[in-house]
């Protein structure tokens, strides 16, 4: 939930606008709030110290990768790139099933086309498995890394 003390918006802000860029930043759509933080810099100002004088990391932490140490960013920034790849690589899985069926239902009887098909969908629910497998592995080496 986003505090009503929300940065960038001064008193005479509109709710309604403040609702909006809320609702925006908690659908994981950080871009505003970084464009939040640029427009409210002053001059000679970071970025980094702006970020923790308003305490944002704590308010927003789906907008951030942090950690403690250099290997706990490293680690957060590993399991970022695990979790988008793991997206992809199962979304291209369940598209060659879908070709793979289409494949069969056309193939009219061609025993070549049908059998291409079955190892399109064999190979992909076998990439599924390894990529669940993987999954649990990391899981098991390190409990929080999905979190």
């Amino acid at each position: 939930p986003i505090t009503e003390n929300f940065i960038g918006f001064d008193t005479k802000t509109v709710p309604d606008e403040k609702q909006s860029l809320a609702k925006s930043i908690e659908a994981g759509n950080c871009q505003e709030l970084f464009n939040r933080i640029q427009k409210n810099l002053k001059k000679g100002s970071s970025q980094r110290t702006f970020i923790d004088d308003n305490n944002l990391w704590e308010k927003f932490p789906e907008c951030f990768i942090t950690g403690k140490t250099g290997v706990g960013i490293i680690s957060n920034y590993l399991a970022t790139i695990y979790q988008w790849l793991a997206g992809l690589v199962g979304g291209v899985a369940v598209l060659m099933i879908i070709i793979g069926g289409v494949q069969i239902a056309m193939g009219g009887g061609d025993q070549n086309n049908v059998t291409e098909g079955k190892t399109k969908i064999m190979q992909a629910l076998a990439g599924l498995v390894i990529l669940f497998l993987s999954g649990l592995i990391l899981y098991t080496i390190n409990p929080t890394f999905y979190s």
